[in-house]
């Protein structure tokens, strides 16, 4: 399989998954990418409070390591088919 063929299943993978219509687009498209802005939004003056001083990127960094761990963060979420719920993961 070439790149091309790669790039065209993805494409319909993404389309058919309903994540941004087989764009395979930049930053903050795909998964969560509403949720976690929405995430920096809250978390961004209260890291601004605690560690004053830090460039922008830096406190995007921090952001970024808060996400991967956040409970609404769809990765750490699991679908309980049988109760019809999402499942929290912890990660550690």
């Amino acid at each position: 399989m070439d790149f091309l063929e790669k790039l065209e299943l993805m494409e319909r993978v993404d389309g058919v998954a309903g994540e941004g219509g087989g764009d395979c687009g930049g930053e903050g498209e795909g998964r969560g990418g509403g949720q976690i802005q929405a995430f920096e939004e809250v978390e961004l003056p209260n890291l601004k409070d605690e560690k004053h001083g830090l460039t922008h990127t830096r406190y995007k960094d921090m952001i970024w390591k808060l996400w991967k761990k956040a409970p609404d963060n769809p990765l750490n979420q699991v679908w309980d088919v049988a109760t019809n719920t999402t499942i929290q993961l912890l990660r550690s």
